[in-house]
């Protein structure tokens, strides 16, 4: 037992030395979750990590030449209806496209 290993006088002695090395340890974990949580330790494997600048820039060049974004800019109050709308729709371009290509047959 720890408490042999080390000869403590006392157990209060060997309980002061438990908290504080396990007040210690839940430092140690909170800092590094603390890391982890603001993107300074990434954890094997990260999706993020997987993507190389080449494929950035190659999905960037694509995107300028085969894509438009369209924006719109609906009111809270006066669109209620409409964001309440989409907010029940999973998929928002899916279900806006679907209701253009309806119009236009």
């Amino acid at each position: 037992m720890l408490y042999n290993l080390i000869n403590f006088n006392s157990w209060a002695q060997f309980f002061a030395f438990w908290v504080y090395f396990t007040l210690f340890d839940i430092t140690i974990f909170m800092l590094i979750a603390n890391f982890y949580i603001n993107g300074y330790l990434k954890k094997k494997g990260d999706v993020k990590d997987m993507v190389t600048d080449a494929q950035k820039r190659a999905a960037a060049k694509y995107d300028k030449s085969h894509t438009k974004g369209v924006y719109i800019k609906l009111n809270k109050t006066t669109d209620a209806d409409i964001l309440e709308r989409l907010q029940e729709v999973g998929n928002v371009q899916g279900y806006i496209k679907e209701l253009i290509r309806k119009d236009i047959c």
